[in-house]
């Protein structure tokens, strides 16, 4: 161990087990490339990172933390600016997902009133905005419907122009 931290000063070689040093190279029984593996390990983690990246941009908050809380949990001396990165982002992935949530909500809370006062227009251009992720079944229901009112209000204000248009008073 070390003195000054307590950190392990070895690991089992991933090849065949034998106990290396975290210096080492090479391992001394089976001759595995320990410094190539290390390299391996840090693409692996800087690639979970870029994932939960990728997970919050899909509104997956909660796998992107889980992705970014295990990074940030390791101890390895080596991965201390993966895990240091990991920890900021984090932060800043419960943050995002805070705002987005608190705004959903909002366009949520405000497209209900919407509805109720059967502004179909407001309710889709409310809802359109809101991830997908973040609607539930009877927020998609409203949406739809108000999606079906607005279509088929536009269908008949086309057929009322075109029969202005073509001075046709019947229609």
């Amino acid at each position: 161990f070390c003195e000054g931290c307590g950190h392990h000063l070895t690991e089992p070689c991933d090849d065949c087990g034998k106990t290396v040093t975290l210096s080492q190279k090479f391992c001394g029984k089976c001759g595995a490339n320990l410094e190539k593996a290390n390299q391996q390990r840090f693409e692996q983690y800087k690639k979970k990172l870029t994932e939960a990246i990728k997970q919050t941009k899909l509104h997956e908050y909660e796998h992107a933390l889980a992705l970014t809380q295990s990074l940030s949990n390791l101890d390895d001396y080596r991965f201390r600016s993966i895990a240091e990165q990991a920890a900021i982002a984090t932060g800043k992935i419960e943050d995002i997902r805070d705002r987005n949530v608190e705004e959903a909500q909002a366009r949520i809370t405000e497209a209900k009133k919407a509805a109720a006062d059967d502004d179909c227009a407001k309710v889709v251009s409310l809802l359109e905005n809101v991830p997908n992720i973040l609607r539930d079944t009877e927020v998609e229901n409203i949406l739809q419907r108000a999606k079906t009112k607005v279509s088929e209000t536009q269908v008949l204000q086309d057929e009322l122009r075109t029969g202005i248009t073509e001075k046709n008073w019947l229609l």
